[in-house]
């Protein structure tokens, strides 16, 4: 039988399954025969960066590349060196293979909270504020 993954919701310190959820579990548990064993794993879904999160960043990005930061001729290349900057002293962003270091750090990986912190790191370092009205937005999302 094949492997079956389930996503619930915490609601009073209790699991909220859905009507269907019920009845595919009561469905895969009892079609299994004595002896059979299961392995349930429990993962905490972290919150990524919204759709309007991402275009308020890729909107601070042209921001900078129209004020001259870092050379970059395009948000595409501030990108990658923010990513580069931010992650250097972060040692579980990066692999070594064949003793080459490599950057697996990705930014659509990180939670909302995760983002703003690398958002308010971009600030900070270039001094140039984040566009006013859209940050707004962003921190009530």
């Amino acid at each position: 039988m094949k492997d079956k993954v389930f996503r619930l919701e915490a609601k009073n310190g209790k699991a909220s399954w859905t009507e269907n959820q019920k009845a595919i579990w009561h469905d895969y548990w009892y079609k299994q025969e004595d002896g059979t064993k299961v392995t349930c794993t429990l993962t905490q879904k972290k919150p990524k960066r919204s759709l309007a999160q991402n275009r308020l960043y890729w909107l601070y990005l042209s921001v900078l590349v129209a004020d001259g930061v870092g050379n970059a001729s395009s948000p595409e290349g501030l990108h990658s060196w923010f990513k580069e900057e931010y992650s250097k002293d972060k040692p579980q962003y990066w692999e070594e293979v064949n003793g080459i270091k490599r950057l697996i750090f990705s930014t659509t990986q990180l939670t909302k909270g995760e983002f703003i912190e690398y958002m308010l790191y971009i600030r900070d370092l270039t001094e140039i504020p984040i566009p006013t009205q859209e940050w707004d937005e962003y921190l009530a999302l």
